[in-house]
C-alpha cells in the first residue's frame, strides 16, 4: 500500500509541472521487405489512432513529451488488419513562438500474432508542429523503424510512415 501511495505523490508531482492532453492521429505507411520470400502486404497501410500525451517544459523553447496510444489500421483484408498499441518520448523545440520541431523514439506492440512479423519495433520519428491555440496543437511528421520485424532469418521487414495528429491539452 505504502507503494502505491508514493506512486501517486509521483504521479501528481509531475503532472503539476506539465500539461496532459488527448491525441487522435492518422498515418499512412509501407513496408519494405527484403530477402526471402515472406507473405506480406507492401502497400500502403492507412491507420487511425487515440491516445494520451503528457508535456513537461524543460527549459525555454523545450518541451520533452510522453505519449501513448492505441491505433489500428484501415483494411478490409482480415490479415492486414491489426491493433497495436504504441508508446513515444520525444523533445519538441520551439523554433517560433507557435512553430516547433520534434524528434524522439517511439515503440509499437502488435496486438495480433501472426507467423510473419514479431510483435514489437522501435522507430525513430521527426516532425513538426503548430500550436493552434493555447490548447491544440496539429503537428506532422515521419517515422522510421529501426528493428527488424521479421521472424525468418535473411528477411528484413522495416516500415515507413508519415502522419498528421491533433492534440488538446487540459
Amino acid at each position: 500500500m505504502k507503494k502505491f501511495i508514493y506512486l501517486l505523490i509521483l504521479l501528481f508531482s509531475y503532472t503539476s509541472y506539465g500539461q496532459i492532453g488527448v491525441s487522435v492521429g492518422y498515418g499512412a505507411g509501407f513496408a519494405n521487405v527484403s530477402g526471402g520470400d515472406p507473405s506480406i502486404n507492401e502497400g500502403l497501410v492507412s491507420s487511425l489512432s487515440i491516445g494520451a500525451v503528457y508535456s513537461m517544459e524543460m527549459i525555454d523553447k523545450l518541451n520533452f513529451e510522453l505519449g501513448a496510444s492505441i491505433g489500428s489500421t484501415i483494411f478490409e483484408d482480415e490479415f492486414d488488419n491489426y491493433s497495436s498499441l504504441g508508446a513515444s518520448a520525444l523533445l519538441k523545440w520551439y523554433v517560433a513562438e507557435e512553430f516547433s520541431l520534434k524528434g524522439g523514439f517511439g515503440f509499437g506492440l502488435r496486438l495480433q500474432k501472426n507467423d510473419v512479423e514479431k510483435k514489437g519495433s522501435l522507430a525513430a520519428s521527426f516532425g513538426v508542429g503548430w500550436d493552434i491555440t493555447e490548447k491544440m496543437v496539429l503537428s506532422t511528421g515521419y517515422a522510421h523503424q529501426l528493428t527488424n520485424s521479421a521472424k525468418q532469418d535473411g528477411v528484413s521487414i522495416k516500415g515507413y510512415s508519415i502522419g498528421v495528429g491533433l492534440q488538446y491539452f487540459f
